[in-house]
């Protein structure tokens, strides 16, 4: 993980399974046209060195923001330039190997 005067391309990557795409989707759009109300940005803004952003962008989906390289590789880089991960929870993302492997990676990566 990168320390916070290092520039991440995402401000989160979404983990889901496949199924929960419909969810994935809506929370993603929902995360990023969200406005930090000022009170709260200001005191992030402090903490973060005056490097948080006021609105919570971009999130990574692999539906929208997957370059063309075989998945695995592409998946491990974007997850890699995400600050945060979000894993939309699910009976199914449970059960996802994929789901399984970016939330090991993410933690593996401190």
């Amino acid at each position: 993980m990168k320390t916070t005067k290092e520039a991440y391309r995402y401000f989160a990557f979404i983990s889901y399974s496949s199924n929960d795409e419909k969810y994935a989707k809506v929370l993603q759009k929902k995360i990023e046209t969200y406005r930090l109300p000022t009170v709260i940005h200001k005191e992030l803004n402090e903490r973060w060195e005056g490097n948080f952003p006021k609105r919570l962008k971009p999130i990574f989906r692999d539906r929208t923001d997957l370059p063309a390289a075989p998945l695995g590789t592409s998946l491990l880089r974007e997850l890699e330039d995400s600050r945060y991960l979000i894993v939309v929870c699910s009976p199914r993302s449970a059960q996802s190997e994929w789901v399984n492997r970016e939330v090991e990676n993410f933690i593996l990566m401190g």
